[in-house]
């Protein structure tokens, strides 16, 4: 049973994350510059940053490219993507949204014709650190590349494991959950 949020909706379920979700993966959060492991969650996204802003590769050397490209051969369609002319204009978009960033700053997803939710997730994990969900997270790690500290962000949930060490009243898990988040030195306070 999976009992992830989905924050695609206001009303959008569970705060409390279980272990469908982060059994499978790594998720810690990486330094920029600090190569993935193929075991980490975002390792294709993350390496794929890190290689063209960090050591200059080209889109083509990436494992993003390669992933999407053999997903295109066997006849998927990811992100859209429907052959080789729309996986160049991937690239050419990752390096657009690097040069809009470097020069006019993190902008909202919705300042760019996305939704509302596609802005980075994270969460607290089994034990309190933080870790990246599944949106923006091309946005957050050239952000970071680029030394932007400060971007909005949705907070997705926090593992059952972590909940369990905060000792509050079922009826209050959401309010310490929520006081945890805002003290968490990862986080900072924008009013």
């Amino acid at each position: 049973m999976k009992v992830s949020s989905d924050t695609r909706s206001l009303n959008r379920g569970n705060l409390i994350i279980g272990d469908d979700w982060s059994e499978n993966y790594n998720h810690r959060f990486l330094h920029p510059a600090q190569d993935a492991l193929p075991t980490d969650y975002g390792f294709v996204t993350h390496e794929s940053i890190r290689m063209m802003f960090i050591e200059g590769a080209e889109w083509s050397q990436t494992p993003e490219y390669h992933l999407l490209k053999c997903q295109i051969e066997a006849g998927l369609v990811p992100y859209g993507l429907r052959d080789y002319s729309d996986l160049k204009r991937r690239g050419d978009q990752l390096n657009a949204t690097y040069q809009s960033m470097a020069s006019k700053g993190y902008r909202m997803s919705q300042e760019l014709g996305s939704n509302y939710w596609d802005e980075a997730h994270f969460y607290l994990g089994r034990n309190g650190e933080i870790c990246v969900g599944r949106h923006g997270n091309h946005r957050l790690a050239i952000a970071r590349v680029l030394g932007i500290t400060h971007f909005p962000a949705i907070f997705g949930g926090v593992h059952m494991s972590h909940v369990r060490t905060i000792g509050a009243a079922p009826d209050e898990v959401r309010s310490a959950v929520f006081g945890l988040v805002a003290a968490h030195p990862s986080v900072v306070k924008i009013l």
